[in-house]
């Protein structure tokens, strides 16, 4: 895995002689009005760089400066295939998008018929909800999956009321198992106010896992298990998080086992998808 810094100090955000200042510590970061960089993260140049931004009075504000005394900070991680072989759990998406989802009172997901795209064997929803065609199902299936599910998806033909297909052919990939909550340094971050909440709060939060959060985070977030927490559930290939992210729906997150990942990799789906490795922490006192 490879951690790096990525900063960006905009000069009408933060005035002009703050990004001169940087600019003397790393003359390469220097871009007309702003200042900007990307170093590994143990770089000694990007405590530096920190230090004067602190000294300067100014503070990281995540994604985007939110006031003149912010600045973009984010520490991107980067994964080889190894990271993922070697991980004993992952969180996964599809690169395939399914904009305007939703799902209805009584918890059915719904889909625009005219959004699904020939061949589409996996997609994921602005939500973390993952849809599968029926191909797919039937691979899970037949591989036996631990605690993987499926549930009934409604399309909507464009311009008209719901349409259900007398012959299923995509559904919603989910599971029936419930993980206990995330540990430390896991933070779920409200999404308009920037403040932590709980994970199941009702207020729509997004997932953070870094230093000074909600300024210093990891891109993307790690989720962490005590070790003792998933020995404690028994086995399982696909669950889903306690913590509702992004307004999830019974449950939020897909958590999988290093089994799932190498079924998605011998079917080739894995090339579509994106993953992050479970971090687990190690039993107190062993």
């Amino acid at each position: 895995m490879k951690t790096e810094a990525f900063l960006v100090v905009h000069a009408k955000f933060s005035g002009v002689s703050i990004v001169q200042d940087l600019g003397t510590a790393f003359p390469q970061g220097l871009d007309e009005d702003r200042f900007e960089c990307r170093l590994p993260w143990e770089d000694e140049r990007v405590t530096l760089l920190l230090e004067r931004l602190t000294a300067h009075g100014l503070k990281p504000s995540g994604l985007r400066p939110s006031s003149p005394g912010d600045y973009h900070l984010a520490i991107e991680r980067t994964y080889s295939r190894s990271d993922f072989e070697s991980a004993a759990y992952l969180t996964f998406s599809s690169k395939t998008l399914l904009l305007n989802a939703i799902r209805d009172l009584d918890g059915v997901l719904r889909v625009k018929s005219d959004k699904i795209k020939s061949g589409m064997d996996m997609a994921s929803t602005t939500r973390p909800w993952i849809v599968v065609s029926d191909r797919v199902k039937g691979l899970i299936e037949r591989e036996g999956l631990i605690r993987a599910s499926f549930r009934e998806i409604r399309l909507d033909a464009p311009g008209s009321g719901s349409v259900r297909r007398g012959r299923h052919d995509f559904w919603e990939l989910t599971s029936d198992l419930i993980l206990p909550p995330m540990a430390p340094p896991c933070k779920f971050i409200h999404a308009r106010t920037g403040e932590e909440v709980a994970g199941d709060s009702d207020e729509s939060f997004v997932f953070r896992e870094g230093l000074g959060i909600p300024g210093f985070f990891f891109l993307p977030p790690e989720p962490h298990y005590a070790e003792a927490d998933l020995r404690s559930i028994g086995p399982f290939d696909l669950a889903l998080t306690f913590e509702r992210i992004s307004g999830g729906y019974l449950g939020g997150l897909p958590i999988c086992s290093q089994r799932f990942h190498q079924f998605c990799v011998a079917n080739r789906l894995s090339q579509k998808m994106y993953w992050t490795p479970v971090r687990l922490n190690a039993d107190e006192g062993v």
